[in-house]
């Protein structure tokens, strides 16, 4: 579901425009509604703790692990500072660790995540 909601985010973007708000016909979607939007998938998959600020977290992981430049990294989340960067990404940053550790150890399990 949230591949499904990205890859629309993606192509509302590449049209130079953002995601509708469903309420609300042609206006943005505002943090109060993807806030309320958020919780209820949240109720229903039984993850109550999921907020919208952790999307920015996967994204930062996401984009992370997938090899992108960490200059270009911070340009796609709007962030200014390494610091900053760094803690967005930091779970990937600990997985990458990890899989060294094992690696170095003999204990590779090969792509499988940690």
């Amino acid at each position: 579901m949230l591949d499904n909601a990205f890859s629309l985010s993606v192509q509302f973007s590449r049209l130079g425009t953002v995601m509708p708000d469903p309420k609300h016909s042609g206006e943005r979607l505002g943090y109060d509604g993807l806030y309320k939007m958020v919780k209820k998938v949240a109720a229903s998959a039984t993850t109550e703790e999921l907020k919208p600020h952790h999307f920015r977290h996967s994204f930062g992981n996401t984009i992370t692990r997938a090899g992108v430049d960490p200059l270009y990294g911070k340009e796609l989340m709007g962030i200014k500072t390494d610091k900053v960067y760094r803690r967005y990404t930091q779970g990937s940053l600990k997985q990458a660790a990890a899989q060294a550790y094992l690696r170095a150890i003999g204990e590779d399990e090969g792509d499988d995540q940690i």
